[in-house]
């Protein structure tokens, strides 16, 4: 090997990622990218059939109404440009559930623009004020999780 080769050669050794990481660094992982309250303890679902309101509260944030009394809050995967404001919000999604993690879509119309947006969470409340405090109760853990110094 000449020198140029050589180079070559170290350059590409230290540039290469590792492809396997520990069960403790995804754990890590998406607990830095969700506050510990975000994680369903079980699968969370609704029938989009059974859907008679649905409203954002915020930008990351849907509330959903259903038959029997059922209602839930939903966390988009990132916070939706416009979705609070927007005109309508319908759920579209090629299966007749919605679950946490199983690539439910909100769409809704944001002045003349169509946009999608993927549901992260599914999270059974009580009524339309639970899934308020439910976002209060979010945001301070998030703020919280923010502040704190390892």
């Amino acid at each position: 090997m000449n020198k140029r080769t050589t180079s070559l050669a170290v350059a590409l050794a230290l540039s290469v990622v590792p492809l396997s990481v520990s069960s403790q660094e995804v754990k890590d992982t998406a607990s830095a990218l969700s506050p510990p309250a975000a994680v369903p303890s079980k699968k969370t679902c609704f029938n989009v059939r059974d859907v008679r309101s649905i409203s954002a509260v915020e930008d990351r944030f849907v509330y959903v109404r259903c038959i029997r009394d059922q209602h839930y809050l939903l966390t988009m995967v990132n916070g939706c440009i416009g979705l609070e404001n927007s005109i309508a919000v319908a759920v579209a999604n090629g299966f007749n559930r919605v679950c946490s993690l199983d690539r439910g879509v909100i769409v809704y119309k944001d002045f003349d623009q169509t946009r999608r947006c993927d549901v992260l969470l599914v999270e059974q409340v009580a009524d339309r004020d639970a899934a308020i405090a439910l976002i209060a109760e979010k945001k301070q853990a998030a703020s919280q999780g923010d502040g704190q110094e390892d």
